[in-house]
């Protein structure tokens, strides 16, 4: 079909090479290559310059590319209206998120209200979840990141304030509270460059004059509380993210803490899609507002 041409086209448009969209939309190389191969000969025209391992648009291409992104995208309107046909009474809904930590609750109260709804998460950056939630590729993003962009709507989740998050075994554990300054002797871990986490952990140490003994970088939230409990080091996180954890005790900061703020991001133009509206409903708190 030609849906199936155009979508291994758009594929290799956006990512620049064949073996990045090949990852993306969990097709062969040779099937992604065969496919543009077919588009182009049956039309007689050049999509793209092969340079190498980067693909890149013909002129042609150029002209292409903003009719096949819109047909896709329609595309996509037609698979979302006909999951959620029965309004809020059947269907899928597609939530992404980088951690579980804000969005459960919601969820199980979402669940209870609707059994029937299937549910389902996948889990990344913030990159990876908004850039999912605009290509239609779920239908609600959970993300630290305040993003402005006129396409979406942002649903406040939560606000906690950053807290030192260590072993129970640790010395420190046994402190009401902990300073800045006391950082400096401690093995920090911090989240991956860009991460809200890391930005405000950096300005928080920045602003205080301190350096820590050591650091290392681990991107990945659970392998961070892991850590902790093993004794390996200390972290900086929301307190949210920590609070069910026995082996790892919270400790305010003596000096005002910044907060960081979870938000629930939809796209606009789906705004009024019952299944949408129907789990904003089941967030306990919800001040939306446009992004």
């Amino acid at each position: 079909m030609l849906s199936e041409l155009l979508c291994a086209f758009f594929a290799v448009a956006r990512q620049g090479s064949v073996a990045l969209a090949a990852r993306q939309i969990q097709l062969s190389q040779p099937t992604i290559t065969s496919r543009i191969k077919q588009l182009e000969e049956q039309y007689q025209i050049e999509l793209f310059y092969r340079g190498g391992a980067r693909w890149i648009l013909s002129d042609a291409g150029v002209r292409l590319m903003p009719m096949v992104e819109r047909l896709l995208q329609e595309e996509a309107n037609i698979d979302f209206c006909l999951r959620n046909a029965g309004g809020a009474q059947q269907g899928h809904l597609r939530i992404g998120a980088t951690g579980p930590f804000f969005v459960s609750q919601g969820i199980a109260r979402f669940h209870a209200a609707f059994p029937q709804i299937q549910l389902s998460m996948e889990f990344g950056n913030s990159k990876k979840m908004l850039k999912a939630l605009n290509e239609y590729e779920i239908d609600l993003a959970v993300s630290s990141s305040k993003i402005d962009d006129r396409r979406l709507m942002r649903v406040i989740l939560a606000a906690e304030p950053l807290v030192l998050a260590i072993s129970s075994q640790h010395p420190l554990a046994k402190r009401a509270a902990v300073d800045i300054a006391e950082l400096a002797g401690l093995h920090l871990l911090l989240r991956e460059e860009g991460s809200e986490t890391q930005v405000l952990t950096q300005a928080m140490l920045q602003q205080a004059g301190v350096t820590p003994k050591s650091a290392s970088c681990i991107a990945n939230g659970e392998a961070i509380r892991q850590a902790i409990m093993h004794g390996f080091g200390a972290s900086i996180m929301s307190k949210g993210e920590v609070l069910d954890y026995p082996a790892i005790t919270v400790l305010p900061f003596t000096q005002p803490s910044a907060l960081i703020y979870e938000y629930l991001y939809y796209l606009k133009d789906r705004a009024k899609v019952p299944l949408i509206v129907a789990f904003l409903s089941h967030i306990q708190n919800h001040p939306t507002q446009q992004a």
